[in-house]
């Protein structure tokens, strides 16, 4: 092997890996805005991003509260949706939070979301 054919490998590779990011993301965590390509990365995030184990026991994780925990994970839908969307119940829970399409995180101040879109992505300021 020669390193024309090196190269040719390197390319495809690369091409293949950045066919991964361009594909859509449909499956979106229940506990935050980020979303993903596919049902196996969303659930691994779920439980890497959202679950603390303490004393043998699964936890899930509200990080929008400094890690305040919920036994089942329903709790901690009930908690985002309650705390960190705007209405009440029987209300439209419209998010008030704005989600950074790069990094995931949630903002709840448009100025702060708008400083951090500019550090962590400078092509996606907004106009």
């Amino acid at each position: 092997y020669g390193k024309q054919w090196y190269q040719r490998r390197v390319r495809v590779l690369l091409e293949e890996h950045l066919a991964v990011h361009k594909k859509p993301k449909c499956f979106r965590c229940d506990f935050c805005c980020k979303r993903f390509n596919s049902c196996k990365n969303a659930s691994r995030h779920r439980l890497k991003c959202h679950t603390v184990v303490t004393y043998g026991r699964k936890w899930w994780v509200c990080r929008e509260c400094n890690g305040v925990q919920f036994p089942k994970a329903e709790d901690l839908i009930d908690h985002v949706q309650e705390n960190h969307y705007k209405g009440g119940e029987g209300q439209d829970n419209t998010a008030v939070t704005f989600c950074c399409p790069t990094c995931g995180k949630v903002y709840n101040k448009e100025s702060t979301f708008e400083a951090h879109i500019k550090e962590c992505d400078p092509e996606n300021i907004r106009d």
